[in-house]
């Protein structure tokens, strides 16, 4: 009887040494899978990291070049503001274009108009009114560039046409660099710029200005006057 065991325990001691040889197999390879998908996922990590530094772009010193591509259209855009007393204004136009490579902000309009309380109620400019075919406006600085037939009128009553004008809305001043021609109360002007301030109150004229004044606003009685440069 001990000998019918004997000969069972050296059966199973084989078995039993082969299924711990397996055992130690594949604790070896799950130990080495673990590794190998940890340092893959190391990997996919560190590349994405790469990826962000050299897309990032230089900020050393400089302006960092704007990204090339199609043009920024914005229907109806809207930009609000205050200039330095705090009186509000508006600037709206059909469309806003933003060029890839321009100056940050700065927006090309198209049919430009502001509701402002410098402007007056005239027929070619005010509130709501359009003010030119073109315009840029510099949120930076809150100007409003304006061109190709400019219209535009103040609350003291004096009426503008001219190719060109900026309004500078934190100082409530409009300048011309170019010819203009002019309506007021008092008359009619022609000169080579002008300048508006004190919102619309004072205006002045410059370069070879030439008046037509209304004698008797009850006549067509007028006369015409011709000042030096």
């Amino acid at each position: 009887m001990a000998h019918t065991a004997d000969m069972l325990a050296e059966r199973l001691t084989p078995r039993r040494a082969d299924a711990f040889a397996a055992a130690q197999r594949r604790s070896v390879f799950v130990r080495r899978l673990r590794i190998a998908l940890l340092a893959g996922i190391g990997l996919i990590a560190l590349n994405i990291v790469l990826q962000n530094i050299l897309r990032a772009p230089d900020v050393s010193g400089g302006t960092p070049e704007q990204p090339t591509g199609e043009l920024e259209r914005i229907v109806n855009p809207r930009f609000i503001g205050r200039d330095e007393d705090g009186t509000p204004f508006v600037v709206t136009a059909d469309s806003a274009v933003r060029r890839p490579g321009s100056i940050v902000g700065l927006t090309e309009l198209e049919n430009p108009r502001l509701d402002y309380s410098m402007l007056g109620e005239g027929l070619e400019a005010g509130p709501g009114a359009v003010l030119a075919n073109l315009g840029v406006y510099n949120p930076e600085t809150r100007s409003l560039e304006l061109n190709q037939a400019v219209n535009l009128s103040t609350r003291s009553g004096y009426r503008f046409e001219t190719p060109s004008a900026t309004i500078q809305l934190p100082e409530s001043r409009i300048v011309g660099e170019e010819p203009v021609y002019g309506e007021a109360p008092w008359g009619a002007i022609r000169a080579g710029g002008f300048e508006v301030h004190e919102e619309g109150r004072r205006v002045i004229f410059t370069d070879g200005v030439t008046t037509r004044l209304y004698l008797n606003e009850r006549s067509d009685e007028t006369r015409d006057t011709e000042t030096g440069p």
